[in-house]
C-alpha cells in the first residue's frame, strides 16, 4: 500500500508512503528485483480479516504480519505497530465495520511524519503567540528598557536551547542538512559544521537537555524507527534560564570599576 502527499510543493514526491510489515520471526519480507532486494509491501482489507501481500507470488509468505510498519520513501520508518487481523472501528448501526484500524494508525504516523518532513510554516496559533510576544516585548522596551535587555538575553538563550532538538528532530524525518540550513537563514556548511564539530558550549546545552553527546543525539535521530530523545529536562532549563527578578538583577548589575 502507497499514501502520497497532498502537497504539491518540491520535495513532496520524496515522501511517498509505504505500509511494510514484520513476520512473526521478526522479518520484513522482500523479493529481488535484478540485483535488488525489495520490501515487500501489505495491504490491510478493511472489508474482512488480515490482508495481503503485494510483490511476486514466488516467495510469498503465507503467514499474516504480527506488526505494520509504516514507512516512507525519503527512508523513515515509524514505531512498529501490533496487527489484529480482527482489528477495527466499532461500526455504526447499520454499517459494516472497518477491519483495517492498524493501518489507517500506520497511514497517520506517516502522514505526520510527512507533515513535519515537508512543512517549514510556523502554525497559525504559534504564530498568533509569538505575534503577542513581539508586541509585549516592544512595549518592554519603551517602558523598561532594561528589562527588554534581560529578555532579549532569555530569548536568545531560548533559542540556543531549541535549535540541537529541532535539528535531532529534523534529521529523524529525514530533512537534508540544505534543507535545515535554509530553515535556518544559514548555509548547509555551516549548520553542520557546527554540529559535526561542536563547540564545548553546544555540547554541554545537549548533555544537559537529553543526557546525550552531540554525536549521540545525532545517531540515535537518524535510528531506524527510533525517534531522538525529548528534552527531558526541559522545564527545569527554563526555570533556570528565566531565573527569578533578584537573581536577573544580580546578573545585569555592572561590575564596580
Amino acid at each position: 500500500m502507497t499514501w502520497v502527499h497532498p502537497d504539491a510543493t518540491f520535495g513532496a514526491t520524496r515522501h511517498a508512503g509505504e505500509l511494510l510489515a514484520r513476520l512473526p520471526d521478526g522479518t520484513i519480507p522482500t523479493y529481488r528485483v535484478g540485483k535488488l532486494l525489495a520490501e515487500r509491501l501489505f495491504v490491510d482489507a478493511w472489508d474482512r480479516d488480515g490482508g495481503w501481500w503485494q510483490g511476486p507470488e514466488n516467495g510469498r509468505p503465507d503467514q499474516q504480519p504480527a506488526h505494520l510498519v509504516p514507512s516512507c520513501e525519503c527512508g523513515w520508518y515509524g514505531a512498529e505497530i501490533p496487527y489484529d487481523v480482527t482489528g477495527g472501528e466499532i461500526p455504526r448501526p447499520g454499517q459494516e465495520p472497518m477491519r483495517d484500524g492498524a493501518s489507517r494508525t500506520a497511514q497517520a504516523a506517516w502522514r505526520d511524519h510527512a507533515a513535519a518532513a515537508l512543512t517549514a510554516a510556523v502554525p497559525e496559533p504559534h504564530r498568533q503567540a509569538l505575534a503577542q510576544l513581539a508586541a509585549t516585548a516592544a512595549e518592554l522596551a519603551e517602558e523598561r528598557p532594561r528589562a527588554a535587555l534581560t529578555l532579549s538575553r532569555q530569548l536568545r538563550d531560548l533559542a540556543a536551547l531549541l535549535e540541537p532538538l529541532a535539528v535531532a528532530g529534523a534529521l529523524a524525518h529525514h530533512v537534508t542538512w540544505d534543507t535545515i540550513g535554509a530553515d535556518l537563514g544559514q548555509s548547509r556548511q555551516a549548520v553542520n559544521g557546527r554540529y559535526v564539530k561542536p563547540s564545548a558550549d553546544l555540547s554541554d546545552r545537549v548533555h544537559r537537555l537529553t543526557g546525550q553527546t552531540v554525536e549521540g543525539l545525532l545517531s540515535l535521530a537518524r535510528g531506524r524507527g527510533t525517534p531522538p530523545p525529548g528534552a527531558a529536562t526541559w522545564a527545569e532549563e527554563i526555570r533556570d534560564l528565566l531565573g527569578s527578578p533578584e537573581e536577573d538583577q544580580k546578573h545585569t548589575e555592572p561590575a564596580a570599576q
